[in-house]
């Protein structure tokens, strides 16, 4: 009698695996410390002050499936995704900021910092008239073995030599009322956050086995 269940628990995973590796939604964590504070008006403007150490967090969902801005370059991609489900958010200082859209760059073969090398970026700008917001982020392999490349990752990209974690953080938020922060850091870690189908396909999995050795117990 305890068979059919497990057939059944089996179907519902398959299905759920499926829908997963089909949703075009992707979301990365990441996590740093601020390495210095070029302004921070007023003073206030944060709960936590933030200063050299601080740590700060946050994650962007971005669109999987999201076209190549520049497909005449081959080195060089740029992605777009704007609008629910997409965006970035950023904790620091006791306070969080959502963007509702996040930008991705990728560069193979040639970096920042110089050629032969590659380099992930993210980030947000809004160069509006009453707001200014710029957040960046960049991953720079000076060995150039971080992509084959310029498509899109859908795992954090990982190099032999990753040699710079660059985050600058500026927001004029209230020109009028000189609402200003400046402040830059560096990224420690940026990892994949699950999708809730995967934690379901993970729960609906671990639960077919337990009623698969629960059958055999019977037998």
């Amino acid at each position: 009698m305890k068979r059919p269940a497990f057939a059944v628990a089996v179907a519902v995973v398959a299905i759920l695996w499926c829908g997963s590796a089909q949703a075009a939604p992707i979301t990365f964590h990441f996590t740093g410390d601020v390495t210095s504070v070029g302004a921070i008006e007023p003073a206030d403007f944060f709960p936590i002050e933030p200063s050299f150490g601080t740590t700060f967090s946050g994650f962007f969902t971005f669109d999987s499936i999201a076209p190549d801005l520049v497909p005449a370059d081959a080195t060089t991609g740029a992605y777009s995704s704007v609008g629910a489900p997409f965006g970035l958010t950023l904790e620091l200082g006791g306070r969080t900021f959502t963007y509702g859209a996040v930008s991705i760059g990728v560069t193979n073969g040639y970096s920042s910092i110089g050629f032969g090398s590659d380099e992930y970026l993210f980030g947000f700008s809004d160069f509006g008239a009453e707001i200014q917001t710029i957040l960046s982020a960049r991953l720079t392999d000076l060995t150039g073995t971080m992509f084959s490349g310029d498509g899109l990752p859908l795992q954090p990209p990982v190099g032999s030599d990753v040699s710079s974690f660059f985050f600058a953080f500026t927001d004029l938020t209230d020109p009028d009322n000189e609402v200003q922060v400046d402040l830059n850091g560096e990224i420690t870690s940026l990892t994949t956050v699950p999708e809730p189908a995967t934690l379901s396909l993970l729960a609906f999995g671990l639960g077919g086995l337990a009623m698969r050795r629960r059958a055999r117990r019977t037998d």
